[in-house]
C-alpha cells in the first residue's frame, strides 16, 4: 500500500531519538502534578488534545489551555506544550507565566536546542521534520512529528496504566457516555 513501508520506517526512527529518561521525567511530573494543562496549535493541538482526555480517562485531572472550561493553573501544575519549531512569543509567555505561578513546564518538541526549551523544567525531543525543515520525510511538512506525539502520548499512557495500576474497565467507566 502507497508507501507504508517507508512511512513505518520513519515512524520508528522518530520513536527510537526520544530519549526514555526524558519521557520518565514527563511521567513523573505527570504523576505529581495537581493538574496537567495541555496546549498546543493547528495538528499538533489535536494531538495533545487526545492526550488530554486521556489522561481524564486514567481519573487524572487535566485541562487544554484555550479551553472555555479550563481551570486556572496553579502551584503543583505541569504545563505541557506540543509544538515541533517552539519558537512562539505565545508560548514563551505561557511558559514564564506557568512558572511565575508556581506550575512545572514540561516541551515535546523536535530538538533539546530549540529556542523555548532553556525554559522547560522537562524536554522531550523527537527528531522529526518540521514545515521549517529538519529530519527529512516523504510525508508533508510536521506529519511525522505529529503522528510520532501520538505515539508517544498512547505509550505513555500505556506506562501511565501500569504505574496507577489503572485498568481498561477502569478508563472505559470515565469515558463519555453520551455521544
Amino acid at each position: 500500500m502507497l508507501q507504508k513501508e517507508a512511512v513505518f520506517t520513519e515512524l520508528r526512527v522518530a520513536l527510537d531519538s526520544i530519549p526514555e529518561e526524558q519521557v520518565v521525567k514527563l511521567e513523573d511530573s505527570v504523576c505529581t502534578a495537581r493538574e496537567v494543562f495541555c496546549c498546543g496549535s493547528g495538528r499538533s493541538g489535536l494531538c495533545i488534545q487526545g492526550f488530554a482526555m486521556r489522561l481524564m480517562h486514567l481519573g487524572l485531572r487535566s485541562n487544554v489551555i484555550g479551553n472555555v472550561l479550563a481551570h486556572p493553573v496553579a502551584k503543583g501544575d505541569l504545563l505541557i506544550l506540543l509544538s515541533a519549531t517552539a519558537k512562539s512569543d505565545a508560548y514563551r509567555q505561557m511558559m514564564q507565566k506557568a512558572h511565575m505561578l508556581g506550575a512545572k513546564v514540561a516541551l515535546i518538541t523536535t530538538s533539546p536546542n530549540v529556542p523555548l526549551a532553556a525554559l522547560a523544567d522537562v524536554v522531550v525531543p523527537i527528531a522529526a521534520q518540521t514545515k521549517d525543515g529538519g529530519q527529512p520525510s516523504i510525508l508533508p511538512m510536521g506529519s511525522i512529528f505529529e503522528e510520532t506525539s501520538s505515539l508517544l502520548f498512547n505509550l505513555i499512557v500505556v506506562d501511565l496504566m501500569k504505574r496507577l495500576h489503572i485498568t481498561h474497565q477502569d478508563m472505559v467507566a470515565r469515558h463519555a457516555n453520551i455521544e
